[in-house]
């Protein structure tokens, strides 16, 4: 069984090392599922033009030797990991090879495009990856992986294009589940949708839970339990969304360290232009 990690802090500080810390901990708590490689996807520093683009780390082998990998891959880039985020989205993954070997290649997170377009981690299978791939490589779309898995953001690549770009990151992701097949659940993020996170499943486990932060107010607070059961408008609007810390993963015993409000299924709505999760 893989195991995926989720968090996403919004209006609360954190710094990369510490969202990393996270990720690292969270992944630990679902190693009881088995795996054979381990993989994150933070953001990377802004660049000149204030722009982020998701860093992924990923690497055969335990936790340890990721934590390892990923303190190489910030000195590599001359991060020193106190780089601090007030909105952030990171994703994590535990793999258990299926579709193809061991190793950082076919580990999660896959990704389309050099630049993070979408990145995905996945627990599950894609019954009908083997007649999406043919299609996708027809327009387009280079693979690097032997994983079922890496059609899911090519997939969403191709079908960003086909609107032009006009849709939203929870419309795409529903678009792209439309044309899956099997069990599966699904962490997207995108250098498209900065700061935003879709949250999916079929059949596949996925819970998630939340706390509010330092600098929400009890209003907020509220809002975004509303938002959680399905109820609530977009973050964008709710006005009282900042400080909001949202975990997700396969199974809550990664998240009752962080918070005992877990809820199994559902999502943490996003707004127009605004950072936030969706189902």
């Amino acid at each position: 069984m893989c195991g995926i990690f989720g968090y996403a802090n919004y209006g609360h500080n954190k710094q990369v090392q510490a969202i990393l810390n996270t990720l690292f901990d969270g992944l630990q708590r679902l190693e009881y599922r088995g795996y054979d490689s381990a993989g994150v996807c933070v953001d990377a520093p802004a660049g000149a033009h204030g722009d982020k683009c998701p860093l992924v780390i990923k690497h055969q082998g335990k936790i340890s030797d990721l934590r390892a990998r990923a303190a190489e891959v910030l000195a590599e880039n001359s991060y020193s990991g106190s780089e601090a985020y007030d909105t952030h989205v990171g994703i994590g993954h535990t793999r258990w090879a299926t579709h193809g070997p061991p190793s950082a290649t076919n580990s999660h997170p896959h990704v389309s495009g050099a630049n993070g377009e979408f990145v995905v981690v996945h627990n599950g299978i894609i019954t009908n990856f083997n007649v999406l791939k043919p299609f996708l490589e027809k327009n387009g779309a280079v693979f690097v992986s032997e994983t079922d898995t890496e059609v899911v953001p090519h997939l969403c690549e191709y079908l960003w294009k086909k609107k032009g770009g006009n849709v939203s990151l929870g419309q795409l992701a529903m678009d792209v589940c439309g044309k899956l097949e099997g069990a599966y659940a699904l962490l997207i993020k995108s250098a498209r949708y900065p700061n935003e996170l879709v949250a999916c499943k079929q059949g596949s486990p996925l819970v998630y839970g939340l706390k509010r932060g330092d600098r929400a107010s009890d209003a907020g607070d509220a809002a975004a339990r509303d938002q959680a059961s399905g109820a609530g408008a977009g973050a964008g609007g709710a006005g009282g969304a900042s400080g909001v810390e949202v975990w997700l993963a396969s199974d809550s015993a990664a998240l009752l360290t962080h918070t005992r409000d877990v809820v199994v299924g559902g999502g943490f709505g996003g707004g127009d232009g605004g950072s936030g999760l969706d189902v």
